[in-house]
């Protein structure tokens, strides 16, 4: 199976009559825009869930179904019941089109080459060109189309993603300094654990005897699981997280960039062992420890480099910003100063006032994307322009050392890592947000 990395609302803008109605049309206009044939097709699938102005249907979910049983054969997961799965992948299917629809409004779009640059990393990433990529696909029943579709999605929502959250991330001096004087050193920072959880969600606002009987759920759940049930099944079940498909697994988490709360709770626990019900503002959570690793000084490989971040907006289109960067690059080679030109034009301010520069990097503090490219160049080198979630970046590697994880937090490892660590806490709650402004309305009794 080709590993595809997942980049894992609105207003109501249609009240129930108003969306009925213009979902009937939108069949009745397809109907009337295809051939006889296609129309009589059109006629027949069904609409499973009305989303703000826009419609689930069936035969969409049934290709999103076929693509999650067999993902989750291959992983050995067993697949929960045909309810709870089309439940499920219409909760996720739900949250993407909310998200894509906002993006629309705002006037996000991909250009074709950003499309065929991820299709392209997919397929290095999975050892292959573009061609191999192809087949591998086709022989998992996936047509290529299909999956540019879901690359242009998945960037997409990043975009927005990149616009609505990130860019509201604020990390203080104060919490930077928390951590610097806390003592601890990288390398116990550096510890990871491998992790599954269950999130089963609760609202601050529901009542006592709700949030009585969830809580009850929970614990009965964290005993069944303590008697030997299969974890990634209940996740699979139950877990309203967005790893559910995966049977809940988080992977490997440096200790820095989980919750106080889950952190608490497992670093004194042994692989296997399963955490109690932990409440938090989105609901109760079960985790389990899969592994832990890290944590005693190691030599590893550091990179220093510097960068010039854009980010495309309703002025400035993607290629516009490719094309600006471009212009650096050429600067540069010309013989002007990097951190003259990053000084002026970065938008990443905490680095601007320092001429772009990102300090001493140690694996895993940064954008993986950003990582990948620096680990590429040689000492000097200028990137090509590229893309993480933050925006479209070129970047200089200056220096690069091997040492020991040992001694003092540099303060921007540790603004990266609170970064990393916000940013992901923000998404849940602005993505739960939408959710909860958006008009959903469920056709069908087997949808919900």
């Amino acid at each position: 199976m080709v590993s595809v990395d997942r980049f894992a609302v609105i207003f109501r803008i249609l009240q129930t009559k108003s969306a009925t109605l213009l979902a009937g049309l939108l069949v009745v206009w397809a109907c009337y825009s295809l051939t006889p044939v296609m129309a009589a097709a059109a006629s027949l699938d069904r609409v499973l869930v009305v989303v703000n102005d826009d419609i689930i249907t069936e035969s969409e979910l049934n290709r999103e179904l076929i693509r999650l049983r067999r993902e989750l054969k291959q992983r050995n997961i067993q697949t929960p019941s045909e309810r709870v799965l089309t439940r499920q992948t219409l909760d996720r299917m739900i949250a993407d089109r909310v998200q894509l629809q906002l993006a629309e409004r705002a006037g996000i779009r991909i250009p074709e080459d950003s499309i065929s640059r991820a299709v392209n990393m997919v397929a290095q990433q999975n050892n292959m060109n573009v061609s191999q990529l192809r087949g591998a696909l086709e022989n998992d029943g996936l047509a290529f189309e299909d999956f540019r579709r879901q690359i242009l999605r998945e960037l997409t929502i990043r975009r927005l993603r990149e616009r609505e959250v990130n860019s509201k991330v604020i990390i203080t001096e104060d919490e930077i300094r928390t951590v610097v004087d806390s003592g601890q050193s990288p390398a116990t920072l550096d510890v990871e654990y491998n992790l599954s959880q269950i999130l089963l969600p609760a609202d601050e606002n529901m009542s006592a005897g709700a949030l009585q009987e969830i809580r009850e759920q929970a614990d009965n759940m964290v005993a069944e699981l303590r008697e030997g049930s299969d974890f990634g099944a209940l996740a699979a079940q139950w877990s309203k997280s967005r790893e559910a498909e995966d049977g809940g697994a988080l992977g490997w988490r440096k200790s820095d960039q989980l919750p106080a709360l889950f952190l608490n709770a497992i670093k004194e626990m042994s692989a296997g062992e399963v955490s109690d019900a932990l409440r938090s503002p989105n609901g109760f959570h079960i985790l389990k420890l899969h592994e832990r690793r890290g944590g005693s000084e190691q030599l590893i490989e550091q990179y220093r480099a510097r960068h010039i971040l854009l980010r495309p907006n309703e002025f400035l289109s993607e290629q516009e910003v490719q094309e600006r960067l471009n212009r650096f690059r050429d600067r540069i080679a010309s013989g002007e100063e990097f951190e003259q030109i990053a000084k002026v034009n970065s938008e990443d301010s905490a680095s601007r006032v320092k001429g772009g520069d990102l300090g001493w990097i140690t694996p895993g503090e940064l954008d993986p994307a950003m990582e990948r490219v620096i680990r590429s160049l040689q000492v000097n080198e200028v990137s090509q322009p590229f893309r993480t979630a933050f925006g479209i970046h070129i970047v200089q590697l200056t220096d690069q050392r091997s040492t020991r994880i040992s001694g003092d937090l540099d303060r921007e490892s540790v603004r990266q890592r609170l970064y990393v660590r916000k940013s992901d806490e923000l998404y849940e709650r602005w993505l739960r947000e939408l959710l909860d402004q958006a008009y959903i309305e469920y056709r069908l009794d087997e949808a919900g």
